[in-house]
């Protein structure tokens, strides 16, 4: 029997690469496409998955610095930069304070029962 520790890292880890295999994935996908077809596309065939990559890109950059965010706070070395965050009455680091409200909302969406009716 594995310890709490043990189960809450593997789901960490399985967590992890679900939210990463997807933009790979597009990533992939989009440049093969563009490799094989490239000549064959129009302009805006091509700007569509050009746009595509980059978002893709774009959620791999943030999950990345989630993990090193994480990886920061349990070490101890987190650094926050605490200033006053408009329309809020507290004073928070607002880049970490946008991770932590982007998690919490996405956590209660998968691991949230479901609704009831």
């Amino acid at each position: 029997m594995e310890s709490d520790d043990v189960a809450r890292l593997r789901q960490a880890i399985s967590t992890t690469v679900h939210e990463i295999r997807y933009p790979v994935t597009v990533i992939t996908g989009a440049a093969a496409m563009m490799r094989e077809s490239g000549p064959r596309l129009s302009e805006s065939q091509q700007g569509t998955l050009l746009a595509a990559v980059v978002r893709q890109a774009s959620v791999l950059d943030r999950v990345t610095e989630d993990l090193l965010t994480a990886e920061q706070a349990t070490g101890g070395s987190l650094r926050l930069d605490i200033t006053s965050v408009p329309m809020a009455t507290l004073s928070a680091d607002a880049t970490r304070l946008r991770q932590m409200v982007a998690n919490l909302l996405g956590n209660a969406l998968r691991y949230g029962a479901a609704p009831e009716g």
